[in-house]
């Protein structure tokens, strides 16, 4: 996934609860009771994976 992403421009929406896969992700949306409770941009993505 994080190949096509970069290589392509293709975005992924992967729901989990596994916090661990935070570190790949540019932005993080938690949701709570149906209503989005956090948005987080993670803008240093690239850096934490290379």
């Amino acid at each position: 996934m994080l190949e096509l992403n970069q290589k392509y421009g293709v975005a992924f929406v992967i729901v989990t609860h596994d916090r661990t896969l935070n570190q790949y992700a540019k932005k993080i949306y938690q949701i709570k009771d149906g209503v989005i409770a956090l948005k987080e941009e993670t803008f240093d993505a690239e850096d934490r994976l290379a």
